[in-house]
This record gives C-alpha cells, structure tokens and sequence, in this order.
C-alpha cells in the first residue's frame, strides 16, 4: 500500500490534477459561450462540480502528505491554491460575478504541478526587487521624453503630444514598437530631426529595458538550478562513497 506522500509525488497523480486543469480550462471556455451554455447547462455544471472535487481532494491530499504538516502552510502556492477553490464555492449570483471569475485562476495550477514552470515562476518572482530598479530607470526615461515631446511637438501633434499624459501614452506605445514610425513620419515634415528623439527613446527604451530584463530573469533562473545541482552532486559524492566502502568490505 502507497503512502499518501507517496501518491501525491508519483507521475501519475500529476497528469491526473493536469487532466483535470485542461478539463477546467474547457469548461471555462465553454461557459463564455451563451448557446453552449443554453444546451448543455446541466453538463457544464456537473463537469465544474467534479473538478471542484477534483482540486479539493488534491489539496486535501498534499495536506496530509504534508511533513511536517506546518510546510504545508508556509508554501505560498497552498494559499492561493486554496483562495482559488474557495472562491469556487461562492455561488454564481451578479454581485459575486468577479469572485466566480477567480475559477480562471486555476489554470496556475499547472505552474505548481509541473516543476519546470515552478522554478521559471519562483525565479521570475525572485526578480521582482530587481524589476523594480528596472521600473524606476524606465519611468524616469519616460518622464524625461514625456516632457520634451510636449515642449517639442505638442503644437505639431497634439493628439499624440499635446499634454504629458498623451505624451506618456505614446511612448508607451512607441515601446511595443506598434506604429511608432508611423508617428515619427507625421512630425519629421516640420521638424525634420524628430528622428533622433524617436530612435535614441526607442534604443534606450525598448533595448534597454528588454535586455535587462531578460538579464535579471537569466540570472535567478540560473540561480533556482544552482541549489538542486548541489544537492545532486552530494548525493552522487555520498552514493561514491558507500559503493567505495563496499568494495573495501569486499576485500
């Protein structure tokens, strides 16, 4: 007979809560169709019921697999685990409309079942202080541009530059590099070195910020791997070591 810990760490236990995430997910988009909804009612009801008990029973399970059963508390996804299914049993009245919409929320359930979009998750929360840097050096650039574009081509353009919250906006769109070109080419007829701000804002805007994103993320990525590597090397150092002694016993 399997332990509870034992089934709730084995493949199959795994692929069954995933099954149940995409069945989730299923119905969920079935439910945003009002003819779906009309015919098959009583079926889309049902399939939520079972995958309610579905994500109750797994996390009732990982509970009592839970050693000591504190960890079980001290984990965050167990808390949003549970605020999500809790928010599954408010019922489905107008006033509670957006508390029924947290059901969504279950497919981040398959960030903590699969342990490769765990550590991605867990490195890309790690980097959040360092986001924050990266935020600050952003809206000071945006800050910066946002007033010259208004000083500079606010007469020319003002629905894009006539006010600093305009200006703010355009950048911001400027930053996907979604038809900020286009933009650039309505001012360059009356001011035909419009081209410098554009380029240097999208250089250091979009370049910049893509880039030390990607950096910060790499490297808590990178350091997330790091500790099971070490934990794997003591584990091999200790399984050399007792094979060692065994072949001295041997002898």
């Amino acid at each position: 007979m399997k332990s509870v810990q034992e089934i709730v760490e084995s493949t199959l236990f795994r692929r069954a809560v995933i099954a149940a995430i995409l069945i989730n997910a299923v119905h969920i988009g079935l439910e945003t169709d009002p003819e779906m909804v009309r015919r098959y009612g009583t079926v889309l009801r049902h399939m939520d019921t079972i995958v309610m008990d579905v994500f109750c029973l797994e996390m009732l399970l990982r509970l009592r697999a839970a050693s000591p059963t504190i960890a079980f508390f001290k984990d965050p996804w167990s808390w949003f685990d549970a605020a999500v299914i809790g928010a599954g049993f408010f019922p489905g009245s107008q006033f509670l409309t957006v508390f029924r919409l947290m059901r969504i929320l279950r497919l981040m359930h398959t960030v903590r079942v699969m342990p490769g979009l765990k550590k991605i998750s867990n490195a890309v929360f790690a980097s959040i202080p360092s986001l924050g840097n990266v935020a600050v050096i952003l809206f000071l650039l945006f800050y910066i541009y946002g007033t010259a574009g208004t000083l500079l081509y606010g007469a020319i353009l003002p629905a894009k530059f006539g006010t600093l919250g305009r200006s703010l906006l355009t950048l911001f769109q400027m930053i996907t590099l979604e038809g900020w070109s286009g933009v650039m080419y309505a001012i360059m007829p009356q001011s035909p070195y419009a081209w410098v701000f554009f380029v240097s804002f999208i250089l250091f805007g979009t370049y910049f910020s893509l880039s030390s994103v990607v950096g910060i993320l790499v490297g808590n990525l990178k350091l997330a791997e790091e500790p099971e590597d070490e934990e794997l090397t003591q584990v091999l150092r200790a399984r050399a070591r007792i094979e060692a002694r065994l072949e001295d016993l041997e002898k």
